[in-house]
């Protein structure tokens, strides 16, 4: 029985008890309807095949004693979008617009360095863009860090309160957003730097567009963010 089963509380096993001759009654603390299968892993399973083995030995239900009341989740950033756009997933919908900004960002992750790495082999004087490259490279991190962090912590929402996401998600996930809005200004601040330093456009045509791109697409990322209402707009 479960200690808080409203449905068939103890007091029905206990009065049941005395007319069964090979019964065992278990109690599980904490605990509601189902309460063999709410431990099944573990501690019900093995209460469960011991007592199948061998119905007229006495249980050992010390296992009991590590069950430890639920941790009841009560914050939440109220919103459905995470739990739609799960939904979505599971149905075969993908938010390609936010998968599209995520390889953008990721391309910036390898093709800065590996042409920052081409340029040294080669020896090749280019037109400084006033450090805009490597600032835009730490914004496209950034700004996937704070989708990451989002992420895992709305993954973290449905398997550790699994009842919530529904609701919403943890409070600790909204500041995926505001990583992802120092990611942002951190590409704005590389875009900027590059249209002033003088080297922006057919001199450096491949960098322009990358510094270009890498903005809008944390942009782009920023906006999905907030779009599933993690943020506190």
């Amino acid at each position: 029985a479960g200690s808080i089963d409203p449905i068939t509380p103890p007091a029905y096993g206990q009065a049941i008890l005395p007319g069964l001759a090979n019964a065992q009654y278990v109690e599980f603390p904490h605990t509601g309807h189902g309460a063999l299968f709410s431990h099944f892993e573990g501690c019900g399973s093995e209460l469960w095949l011991a007592f199948l083995a061998n119905p007229s030995d006495p249980l050992d239900t010390s296992c009991i004693a590590d069950i430890t009341a639920p941790d009841f989740q009560t914050r939440l950033i109220v919103t459905k979008g995470p739990y739609r756009l799960a939904h979505g997933l599971q149905s075969g919908t993908y938010p390609y617009a936010a998968i599209a900004m995520v390889g953008i960002l990721g391309l910036t992750l390898i093709l800065l360095p590996l042409g920052w790495a081409a340029r040294s082999i080669q020896g090749m004087q280019t037109v400084s863009l006033a450090l805009a490259r490597p600032l835009s490279w730490l914004g496209a991190a950034v700004s996937l860090g704070g989708l990451a962090w989002a992420v895992h912590y709305t993954l973290q929402t449905a398997t550790e309160h699994p009842i919530a996401l529904p609701l919403g998600v943890l409070p600790v996930t909204g500041w995926g957003v505001w990583i992802a809005v120092l990611g942002f200004a951190l590409t704005v601040a590389a875009l900027y730097r590059g249209l002033r330093s003088g080297g922006f456009g057919r001199q450096q045509i491949g960098s322009s567009i990358g510094l270009v791109a890498t903005c809008l697409a944390a942009l782009g990322n920023l906006i999905f963010l907030i779009s599933l209402g993690l943020g506190p707009f």
